[in-house]
């Protein structure tokens, strides 16, 4: 695995959707540091911001919780906020596994 993560927001998400559909599952965000090319053990703020920034602006996948089921965030969450929110806590790759992203209904697809 390359030390350079895909910075490309269309392309993160292409990665995304192939990892989901590979696993038949829904990711964390550290499985999506490594669909991008960064171990998530190596992933810095930046990267996260970066695919969190791509999750948010993308109409084919989300951000969410488990608790119930899959929670997704509220519209107003912050890639920044949740990055912080990661890397603030004593064990950052844990915390990033407390995080899943999930693949939005897409009736063009």
């Amino acid at each position: 695995m390359s030390e350079h993560m895909e910075t490309d927001s269309r392309k993160i998400v292409d990665n995304i959707l192939s990892d989901m559909a590979e696993l038949n599952d829904w990711i964390c965000i550290a499985d999506a540091t490594g669909a991008n090319g960064k171990n998530s053990f190596y992933a810095t703020y930046d990267d996260v911001v970066t695919i969190l920034s791509a999750v948010k602006n993308s109409s084919a996948v989300t951000l969410g919780k488990l608790g119930a089921g899959f929670q997704d965030l509220p519209d107003s969450w912050s890639p920044r906020e949740i990055a912080s929110e990661v890397f603030s806590s004593a064990d950052p790759n844990g915390e990033m596994m407390n995080f899943w992203i999930r693949e939005l209904e897409d009736p063009q697809r």
